[in-house]
């Protein structure tokens, strides 16, 4: 009886470990799987990225590639967007600083309704909010000089949409 619970116990370890091996050995694969299509996507961005200059370059070879730009209108249009991007890029900055006056003013007028205790926790809270600021900052940073995080055809689409032009007229009722 006894040699009986031995044997069963040996099986049943000896299928524990064939379990856990085997379970090891697909969470392996999945991960290598996944390691490996990172990389291609990494290879395929540093050869999108590696031609120009970023986004605007992206998005005019994505013109060009779908609308079958002649040289002249590529250079043109190429203007247009590096002037649409500088005018999003100080709009940004003009936005920013004005949030920022705003969220001055508001953490004020909050310090107006607490207590002393309160306060010094609040002033903690805002100091953490600043540095998981900073700290989202910089990896994104860090993850756009490695090129990581940028796809081809822009944060929806993969490129290989065609361009469909401009929606059909709608008419006003």
């Amino acid at each position: 009886m006894i040699k009986r619970y031995k044997w069963m116990a040996a099986g049943l370890l000896l299928g524990a470990i064939l379990f856990g091996s085997a379970l090891g050995t697909m969470g392996t694969m999945f991960v290598l799987s996944k390691i490996k299509e990172q990389q291609r996507r990494q290879h395929e961005i540093q050869h999108v990225v590696g031609k120009g200059h970023g986004p605007i370059h992206m998005i005019i070879e994505r013109l060009d590639r779908d609308l079958n730009l002649d040289p002249e209108q590529r250079e043109k249009i190429q203007a247009e967007v590096e002037k649409i991007d500088k005018a999003f890029k100080a709009l940004h900055a003009e936005t920013g600083k004005k949030m920022s006056v705003i969220m001055e003013d508001g953490s004020r007028a909050i310090r107006a309704h607490l207590k002393e205790d309160q306060i010094a926790a609040y002033e903690l809270y805002i100091e953490e909010r600043s540095l998981r600021k900073r700290i989202m900052r910089y990896r994104m940073d860090s993850r756009k000089a490695r090129g990581e995080g940028q796809r081809e055809g822009g944060r929806r689409g993969s490129g290989e949409a065609p361009f469909r032009g401009p929606p059909p007229h709608q008419e006003k009722d």
